[in-house]
Parts: C-alpha cells; sequence; structure tokens
C-alpha cells in the first residue's frame, strides 16, 4: 500500500509498504518539499531510548509531532489516518528515520 504523509494541503512525504515486522509495517519514505520542516520532530522520537517510567520524555517528544496535524493519506482514496492522533480514519504510530519508515494503523 502507498501512502501520503500530509500537513493540511503539503505533501511531506510519500510511504511504500514493503514489508512487516510485527506489530509494525514498514515502508520505504520519500521525502517531500514540506519534509524538512518537520524532520527535526521526528529525529527526536527517534533518539529516544532508556526507560521513561512516567512518560515525560516520551510526551516531550510527542506533544509537538500531534501539535503538527499530520496525515496519512492512501494513495487511491480512502480515510486519512491522524499520526499519533486520532482522526476519522483513525491513528497511525509512525516513525521515520532516514528513507526508512515504521507503522502501525
Amino acid at each position: 500500500m502507498r501512502w501520503r504523509l500530509m500537513r493540511g494541503e503539503a505533501l511531506l512525504g510519500e510511504l511504500a509498504e514493503d514489508g512487516c515486522d510485527m506489530p509494525f509495517s514498514t515502508a520505504r519514505f520519500e521525502a517531500g518539499a514540506g519534509w524538512g520542516e518537520v524532520r527535526a520532530h521526528f529525529d527526536a522520537l527517534n533518539a529516544l531510548s532508556g526507560p521513561d517510567p512516567d512518560g515525560v520524555r516520551t510526551a516531550a517528544v510527542l506533544g509537538p509531532i500531534i501539535d503538527l496535524g499530520l496525515t496519512l493519506v492512501p494513495d487511491g482514496g480512502g480515510q486519512a489516518l491522524g499520526v499519533w492522533r486520532k482522526e476519522a480514519g483513525g491513528t497511525c504510530f509512525l516513525r521515520i528515520d532516514g528513507a526508512r519508515a515504521r507503522m502501525r494503523y
């Protein structure tokens, strides 16, 4: 399946699912023109490591990503998924690291 990562009307990139690492799908990621504006947020998410028992560090990183209002829109139509937030079509947990992505929806 192919997806477009959107911020409003701006295309941030495209994802093409190519495998599975249960419970996540894996995908190739091709950055679009708007990716540079949000990349640092995903880099911060990827940098999280070690225990976070009270979730404060994770919340500090996810909050700004949620605030971006990103959606994944399936090619060919269908309901958009909210990235790290609930949307009419559902929620997608998404990590992007370079040209690779992991997603769970």
